[in-house]
């Protein structure tokens, strides 16, 4: 299976000023809501919002290992995430005066807070997290916006990264072939292999574009 990873936003800028109406603005967002404070773009809007949260401190450590080195790599988490926006940020500088304290603070770290994409928050984990644990939240946290289940999406995308794997290795079979000295109507065969390769991919790329639009709940 082709490695996974996550893939991080950083957290929104604190820095904030007084609005018209009086209430607090950063870079023309909202900031009285979750979603206003977390969200780092306008390009992620729609999606529901996972922040995580890390520890240095020595104490933490065991905890931090296990989420680093097995929840967020586990390859249901990694696929599901592509459903929400990832927020990851140190944990430490959210202290009880800071801003966001109010949506994502808590007593341990490491942490793991879900919001959805209205800025409900959903659940958090803290301390240790393990995947499977992780992951039902991202379900439990996906199915207020999306009509699309977390599960389905999950094993769809992982036939669609085993299918990209097994043209990979084809790939490869193809290009050891073309670097030997072959003849003219052995070359004819590849060039109309790699046609037949192509298309497969060009295929199993618009499946997975299918894949990542998400069907909302609340869609018109």
């Amino acid at each position: 299976m082709a490695k996974l990873n996550v893939e991080w936003t950083e957290l929104a800028d604190t820095s904030v000023t007084t609005g018209a109406g009086g209430g607090a603005t950063a870079e023309g967002r909202d900031m009285s809501t979750a979603t206003g404070m977390l969200r780092p773009g306008d390009a992620q809007a729609e999606k529901p919002i996972l922040v995580y949260l890390t520890s240095s401190d020595p104490d933490d450590q065991v905890a931090q290992d296990v989420i680093e080195q097995t929840t967020l790599k586990d390859e249901r988490v990694s696929l599901a995430s592509k459903m929400f926006t990832m927020v990851k940020a140190d944990g430490y500088t959210i202290s009880k005066d800071h801003p966001y304290a109010r949506f994502i603070g808590g007593k341990k770290l490491p942490r793991f807070v879900l919001f959805s994409s209205n800025g409900t928050k959903v659940g958090k984990l803290e301390g240790k997290a393990s995947p499977s644990k992780l992951f039902a939240l991202m379900k439990k946290t996906g199915k207020r916006d999306y009509k699309t289940n977390v599960d389905t999406f999950v094993k769809d995308y992982q036939k669609v990264l085993t299918a990209l794997d097994k043209l990979d290795t084809l790939k490869q079979a193809v290009a050891a072939k073309e670097a030997r000295d072959i003849t003219k109507a052995e070359k004819r065969k590849l060039e109309k292999k790699q046609e037949e390769i192509a298309k497969e991919e060009e295929d199993i790329r618009a499946v997975e574009q299918k894949l990542l639009t998400f069907r909302r709940k609340n869609a018109a």
